[in-house]
C-alpha cells in the first residue's frame, strides 16, 4: 500500500482487534501497515457457526419472510452482486428451477453499496413468485447470518456465504458468471 492508500489502511484497521487473511502476500502486503498481529487461515467463514454458538450472536430470519415460516419449503439463497446483467435470463431459469424443486428462494445481495438490491428487486419482480422474495431494506448482520443458518441450498458468487451456508449444514452451488479463476 503506498501513498492514500496506506493512510487509509491504517485508519481502518487501527480500531480493530483481528485480523486474518487467506494468503500470505496478504499478510505481507498489511504487515508494513497495520500494527495488529496479522493471522493466516483458511476462511474465517468457516468459524461462523461455533462463534453463533458460543456467543450471544441471535441469528433471526427477517419478519417479512418469517411470516411464511409455517411453509415447509425449504429456503434456497440466490446471491449475486450487480455484475449479473446479461446474465440475468440465466438466473431467472435457475431460480425457475430451483422453484419447481420445491425450493422458496431468497434474493440476497452481496453488498447494498453498488446497485445489487436494484438488480435483485428487478429480478424479483420479473420472477413473478409468490416463492421468490426480496427484503427490500438492508438487513442487520443477524438477519443475514440467519438466512444462512436456515437455508439448505445456497447459489451464489460469494465464498463467505457459501462457507457459511456450508457451516450450518447447508449444499453450495457456485454461478460464476464473473469466470473468477479462483472459484
Amino acid at each position: 500500500f503506498e501513498g492514500w492508500e496506506r493512510l487509509a489502511v491504517q485508519q481502518l484497521t487501527i480500531k480493530g482487534s483481528y485480523i486474518s487473511v487467506r494468503n500470505t502476500s496478504s499478510v505481507n502486503a498489511l504487515g508494513d501497515v497495520v500494527k495488529l498481529k496479522i493471522s493466516q487461515s483458511d476462511d474465517c467463514a468457516f468459524l461462523l457457526a461455533d462463534l453463533v454458538h458460543s456467543t450471544n450472536i441471535c441469528p433471526q430470519v427477517p419478519k417479512e419472510l418469517s411470516s411464511q415460516s409455517g411453509t415447509t419449503k425449504p429456503i434456497a439463497i440466490f446471491h449475486c452482486n450487480h455484475r449479473l446483467g446479461e446474465r440475468e435470463k440465466g438466473a431467472q431459469q435457475i431460480i425457475s428451477s430451483l422453484n419447481k424443486a420445491g425450493y422458496r428462494v431468497i434474493l440476497l445481495p452481496l453488498a447494498y453499496t453498488n446497485r445489487e438490491d436494484a438488480v435483485l428487486k428487478r429480478l424479483c419482480v420479473s420472477m413473478k413468485s409468490p416463492d421468490v422474495q426480496y427484503v427490500d431494506r438492508v438487513l442487520s448482520i443477524d438477519e443475514t447470518i440467519g438466512l444462512f443458518q436456515q437455508c439448505t441450498l445456497y447459489v451464489g458468487l460469494s465464498f463467505h456465504g457459501a462457507i457459511s451456508t456450508y457451516c450450518f449444514g447447508g449444499m453450495t452451488v457456485a454461478f460464476d458468471y464473473e469466470e473468477r479463476r479462483k472459484t
